[in-house]
Formats: structure tokens, C-alpha cells, sequence
């Protein structure tokens, strides 16, 4: 399954992530702050472990455009 996939887009919105890559079961996700509940959400979504990633909130405005 694409890494983009694994992630409903809808979700990737409310929660403002983008995921970004994915090796395995583990699974790198943008984020403009760490907020262990969104990673934990995203972790019951996924089944996956999550790994955050920090980003300005301009790239990953951009980000979700584009995935969006």
C-alpha cells in the first residue's frame, strides 16, 4: 500500500499531518508541531508505528494541498 494510501485524505486535514514516507510498518509524518494525540490517532488509524516530523505551517499548508 502507498504511503499515501495508508492515511484517508479527509483525516490528513482534520489533523493536519501529511504523511511522508513509509518503510514497513513505520510511517513518517509532517506535522507543524508534535501533538502525541494527533500521532496517536493517526497510529489507531493506521496500525502503523508513527514517526513525527517537523515542518513549518507553510510547507505543510502546501503539503496538504497538494495530497487534498
Amino acid at each position: 500500500m502507498p504511503w499515501r494510501a495508508v492515511l484517508p485524505h479527509h483525516l490528513a486535514r482534520e489533523l493536519r499531518v501529511v504523511p511522508v514516507k513509509r518503510d514497513g510498518n513505520t510511517l513518517w509524518l509532517a506535522m507543524d508541531e508534535v501533538d502525541m494525540e494527533r500521532v496517536t490517532r493517526v497510529k489507531e488509524v493506521t496500525g502503523l508505528r508513527v514517526i513525527p516530523v517537523l515542518c513549518t505551517p507553510s510547507a505543510l499548508d502546501n503539503a496538504l494541498e497538494a495530497l487534498c
